[in-house]
Order: structure tokens, then C-alpha cells, then sequence
């Protein structure tokens, strides 16, 4: 037990001495806050939550988020893909411009142009040749799916669609 100790002092000692040096990350600055203009859509958190850089925040041991210019276009591509999830196909990214606060902090700016939602005109469920699903359980089925026609057509809900009929397909025994 007293090696140990001695081994774990030793190996402790010589970890201690100089903190551990920052990255060298020259004079990229912090960003500081992300803006949005333009959108109504999305919340600031459901957007900022799917990009790459994001806004350093005062809380210890949370992340920084540097400027890094490359990836203001994959960003940007990012909300569009986003919007287009959400059925909004049309929607562009018109600008991203950063802002200079500080010395080492800047803003992130992005101008939104989100257009109009794609509707969806009827929703059509197919059932399998010979399915033994009775119409009455069908008719069910489909009340209870989350797609509804004259919404926009969203992956999401696409998605808690399909799960849902699956989970109540199963509860039924099928």
C-alpha cells in the first residue's frame, strides 16, 4: 500500500508544475452571440442547437465556440437543410456576416429567407393486397396519424406517423 502511495505522489508531482497550455488558435476570435433575422420558423436554440459554431457561453465548463470562416457556408447549407426537413423547400440562408464586438468576440449574423411551406394536399395510406387490417380499424389508423392534409410535409412527422401505426398495428396483434 505505501509503494502505491509513493507511486501515486511521484505520478502526481509530475503531472503538477505548469497548467496544461491553452490550443493555439492565433487571433480567432470568440463568437459571442448567434442572430437571426428573418425567421419565424425555428426558435434561436432549434437552430443555433443544429450548427456547427454556436455562442460561447458564461457558464464554466461549457464550450467556446471560435470563428472558424470555413464553416459559415456548411452552416449555412445546415438551416437550409433544417428548413427543408420542416417543409420549407424554398427557404435560403441570404447572408451570414459576423460582427466584430470586441477584440477576441464577434457576432454571427445570419438573414433568413424562409418562403412558403410545402403543403401537403391528401395523405393516402396503402394497404397490402390481402390485408386482413378491417376497413373500420383502417378508417382509425389514419385518424390518428399525425400527417394531416393542408399541413406542411415535415420528415418529423412523417416519421411519428410511420411509428405510431407501426406501434398501434402491433397493439392490435397485427
Amino acid at each position: 500500500m505505501r509503494r502505491l502511495l509513493t507511486l501515486l505522489s511521484l505520478a502526481l508531482a509530475a503531472c503538477g508544475g505548469a497548467p496544461h497550455p491553452k490550443p493555439i488558435l492565433g487571433d480567432v476570435p470568440e463568437i459571442d452571440a448567434v442572430r437571426f433575422e428573418g425567421v419565424t420558423r425555428f426558435s434561436k436554440a432549434k437552430l443555433v442547437g443544429h450548427l456547427h459554431l454556436g455562442e460561447t457561453s458564461w457558464v464554466p465548463l461549457s464550450p467556446d465556440y471560435h470563428l472558424h470562416d470555413a464553416l459559415l457556408p456548411v452552416d449555412a447549407r445546415r438551416i437550409e437543410a433544417l428548413y427543408a426537413a420542416h417543409g420549407y423547400h424554398d427557404a435560403r440562408v441570404l447572408d451570414v456576416h459576423v460582427e466584430r464586438t470586441d477584440d477576441d468576440e464577434v457576432d454571427l449574423v445570419v438573414r433568413v429567407e424562409e418562403g412558403e411551406p410545402t403543403l401537403l394536399d391528401k395523405v393516402v395510406f396503402e394497404w397490402a393486397a390481402g390485408a386482413s387490417l378491417d376497413p373500420m380499424a383502417r378508417e382509425a389508423l389514419k385518424a390518428k396519424a399525425p400527417l394531416k392534409a393542408g399541413a406542411p410535409f415535415e420528415v418529423p412527422v412523417l416519421n411519428d406517423t410511420l411509428g405510431l401505426s407501426r406501434l398501434r398495428l402491433q397493439a392490435w396483434g397485427y
